[in-house]
């Protein structure tokens, strides 16, 4: 395994994985998002992934995703999810539930831990946590394939046709390892 700098500047394994150890950072980061819902009440997707593949490729291996919203000023209920691969027929992995004027101007944070068990199993723990306090924690058993089946999308559900009801401000993705060592950024390949 190898470490990709943004300049193509690599970096060797420097025998971390002869010694039970690898690499470990932020995979996937977008932050400074303004991503706003639009003008339906239907379910909008505001985030689709793109992991490369391979992330999960032994027992143990994690990934954390982390997801921040916020909310405006208004009474309408507002609700955020992520599902797992795809939205629809995925699996929901985390969810606010609907909030209405208790969440205005708030923020909303989504986290969900992904651990492969097996090369097609995983177990995926989800919860969400406002202003107003935590929220529910979710757990899913799923059989993905755990090399190249790993994607999520983050979507919006809001009562009142208004655009900018539910912001997505951020979204990021870190490979949780044993025994790992943090990177200085760049892309696991």
């Amino acid at each position: 395994m190898a470490l990709i700098r943004p300049e193509g500047t690599s970096w060797v394994d420097a025998g971390l994985a002869r010694r039970g150890l690898s690499l470990i950072g932020n995979v996937q980061q977008r932050t400074g998002l303004a991503v706003k819902n639009g003008t339906t009440t239907d379910e909008e997707i505001l985030y689709t992934s793109n992991l490369p593949t391979g992330l999960l490729n032994a027992d143990g291996k994690g990934l954390l995703i982390t997801v921040w919203a916020t909310t405006s000023n208004s009474g309408n209920n507002k609700r955020v999810k992520i599902y797992m691969p795809v939205w629809g027929t995925g699996t929901v992995v985390a969810d606010t539930g609907l909030f209405g004027s208790a969440v205005a101007n708030n923020a909303v944070l989504l986290l969900v831990y992904v651990f492969r068990t097996g090369a097609k199993s995983q177990d995926v723990f989800g919860y969400d946590m406002s202003s107003t306090g935590a929220g529910g924690t979710m757990y899913n058993a799923l059989s993905l394939d755990s090399k190249s089946g790993i994607q999520f999308v983050v979507v919006a559900k809001n009562s009142a046709s208004l655009v900018g009801d539910i912001v997505l401000r951020s979204v990021s993705v870190a490979l949780l390892t044993e025994g790992a060592v943090m990177t200085a950024g760049g892309v696991l390949q």
